[in-house]
């Protein structure tokens, strides 16, 4: 289990802070949708996994999906999309 102060789960709390504040305006949005779907994926994951092994990480992609379709329109939730992802990521790197 990661500690709840774990800088993955702090930006996974942060990523998922600003995209309710944004879907609000467009909930259908089939960005906002999926990024949420994966945001709460990874969050299960964090919280309950006693060891994150790479293949349970690789279905994130909403780092590539937040610089595709998100950087150049909303580039501080892209950001906090791609560290999100690069944070859950890491988890499965460390010891």
């Amino acid at each position: 289990m990661t500690p709840s102060n774990s800088p993955a789960l702090l930006a996974i709390e942060s990523a998922s802070s600003l995209l309710s504040a944004r879907a609000v305006r467009n909930p259908e949005y089939g960005v906002y949708r999926h990024a949420r779907e994966q945001l709460d994926q990874m969050r299960v994951l964090a919280r309950s996994a006693q060891r994150i092994s790479l293949p349970q990480v690789a279905f994130v992609d909403i780092d590539l999906m937040a610089a595709k379709e998100l950087e150049s329109s909303d580039e501080p939730l892209a950001d906090a999309l791609m560290l999100a992802a690069y944070e859950f990521k890491r988890l499965a790197q460390t010891p």
